[in-house]
């Protein structure tokens, strides 16, 4: 009997040493405390609140877990507003939602609980706007982006045909003169063989 009078005094000890250290804001040597007191769904409620302020979200997750299991109405209230708050850190609002109404279920009067719903919800409201907006103007960009390529390259193919119909139009003088150089040449030749058809015809 002595024996477990005297484990129950060690753990109350403990625990009263964890909440002045977490009181404190010493956070690591509240764990260390809160680990050396017997198992129960208290421990693990305290464990999770440290592990939280020494932002090991995943391990917070875990114990806050394990302390929603308690029958306890006001431990278990307090375990989902806190494993709300994990999700919250997390960025997963959708079940940090649903942590507080938890929460709330258990304690309609619970007001941080209530007040962290509405603020969560509020967010995840303006975060859909804001992404709706964004995709608004990515699609604005997209086609403005597309219209702009369009038009460059309507552009490009009018300069390009400007180049052709200019190049066609060098050829076409090229071939003219040398057309007419041609034509002149073969009669320069007809009057030479003409003059000297001449020329034999007097000798």
């Amino acid at each position: 009997m002595k024996f477990i009078i005297l484990i129950g005094i060690i753990n109350f000890f403990y625990n009263y040493l964890g909440i002045y250290y977490f009181n404190k804001n010493d956070y690591k040597n509240s764990k260390i405390y809160f680990e050396k007191t017997e198992n129960s769904f208290i421990k693990q409620y305290n464990l999770g609140c440290s592990e939280f302020r020494l932002n090991n979200l995943e391990l917070s997750e875990k114990h806050l877990k394990l302390a929603t299991k308690s029958d306890d109405k006001v431990l278990k209230s307090y375990s989902y507003y806190n494993l709300g708050n994990v999700y919250y850190q997390k960025n997963d609002y959708q079940k940090a939602v649903l942590s507080y109404i938890e929460a709330l279920k258990i304690n309609p009067d619970f007001y941080e609980a209530r007040y962290n719903l509405s603020y969560v919800l509020l967010k995840m409201k303006k975060q859909k706007e804001e992404e709706k907006e964004e995709n608004k103007n990515n699609f604005q960009n997209s086609v403005s982006n597309k219209n702009n390529k369009n038009k460059k390259n309507q552009e490009q193919k009018q300069n390009s045909n400007m180049q052709y119909k200019n190049d066609l139009n060098e050829v076409e003088k090229k071939l003219k003169v040398e057309d007419y150089n041609f034509k002149k040449n073969m009669i320069m030749k007809e009057m030479e063989k003409n003059q000297n058809n001449n020329t034999k015809t007097r000798w």
